[in-house]
Parts: structure tokens; sequence; C-alpha cells
């Protein structure tokens, strides 16, 4: 039997596709600091990704969670910098960062 989990499973994405990864797991609620956490979030992908069709693609994708894989490390960088701030370092939004690099695996995440 071979096991993997879902932090081994992003690092082999990564690796296969030469891509580096932020995985998202959103667990805000129905509170005002979560609707608080959720609009900053908006706002700042917003600021990233100002096209709608891609917008609302990256939106999409945090909410229902996962790997979005990037193919540079800038530009996965700036899209990871977002869940750093004060605000959601500490949420209920989990982000992990994820290079494609030998031993790279899971670099960084926000809690």
């Amino acid at each position: 039997m071979l096991y993997v989990n879902w932090n081994k499973s992003n690092e082999i994405v990564c690796k296969a596709l030469d891509k580096f990864g932020v995985h998202i797991n959103y667990g805000l609620g129905d509170t005002h600091q979560d609707d608080k956490i959720s609009n900053f979030i908006w706002s700042e992908v917003r600021k990233l990704y100002p096209e709608d069709p891609v917008f609302y693609n990256f939106m999409g994708a945090i909410i229902g969670g996962g790997l979005l894989t990037f193919d540079t490390e800038k530009e996965a960088l700036d899209f990871y910098s977002i869940f750093e701030q004060e605000l959601t370092e500490s949420s209920h939004v989990y982000a992990c960062f994820y290079s494609p690099v030998e031993g790279g695996g899971g670099l960084t995440e926000n809690t």
C-alpha cells in the first residue's frame, strides 16, 4: 500500500508540471470577521487579476480549495502574499507555497 497525503500530492504535481504552486483551503464561515477577510481577499485578487474571467476563475479556485499552479515563482509568490497579510495570516484560510525544484516541496505556509 502507498499512502500519499494532499501535501505530498501537491509536491508531486508541482515537480511533474515544473510549476510553482499555492495550495488553498478556504475555511471561512459566516461571521463578521470572516466577511472582512473574504472582502480583503476579493479586493487583493482583483488587483492582481483585473480581467473578469481570470478574476472569477481564481476566486472560484480559492473558495473551492486545492492547488493552483503558476509558470513563474514571482507570479506564485505575488498570489501567495495575499495570504501572508496580517488579516489573512492567522485566519481560517490556509495557504502553502510549493516549488517544483527537487527537495522544494511546501516551502512556507501562512500559519
